[in-house]
């Protein structure tokens, strides 16, 4: 079996944060922790820190955007796991995203396939690192 993660799931748009952690805490069985805006995902995320492996971020959200909580973020733990979700897949906002660092980009609406996917990038990066 698989190793279970924390993972902290920050979005804006309850349906799509409760779909995304239905699916990772029901069927796969990682620990999920939850915030509907940017203030509360830095919160959550300073309250945890380096345990949680993985951060799924909204790039749209409001009080702190994806952007601004993973630049926070990441001068907390330079080495944190960030994949940006996001309705707006233009081309513009997916170069905003990398060029500010992240480990990966999911257009909405996703399917558990990119979220899984996702997760096998982590793993694969995790290894690589080691």
């Amino acid at each position: 079996m698989k190793e279970s993660l924390k993972i902290l799931v920050a979005d804006d748009e309850p349906l799509m944060r409760g779909l995304l952690t239905s699916y990772l805490g029901k069927e796969c069985h990682h620990e999920i922790l939850r915030a509907k805006d940017g203030m509360e995902a830095l919160a959550v995320y300073k309250a945890h820190g380096r345990g949680i492996n993985f951060i799924f971020l909204d790039i749209d959200m409001p009080k702190l955007n994806g952007l601004e909580v993973l630049k926070e973020v990441r001068a907390i733990n330079p080495k944190a796991y960030v994949v940006i979700i996001s309705g707006v897949g233009t081309l513009e906002v997916v170069k905003k995203a990398i060029s500010a660092g992240v480990n990966g980009f999911i257009a909405k609406p996703y399917t558990n396939c990119k979220i899984e996917e996702a997760l096998v990038n982590y793993r694969r990066f995790q290894s690589k690192s080691h």
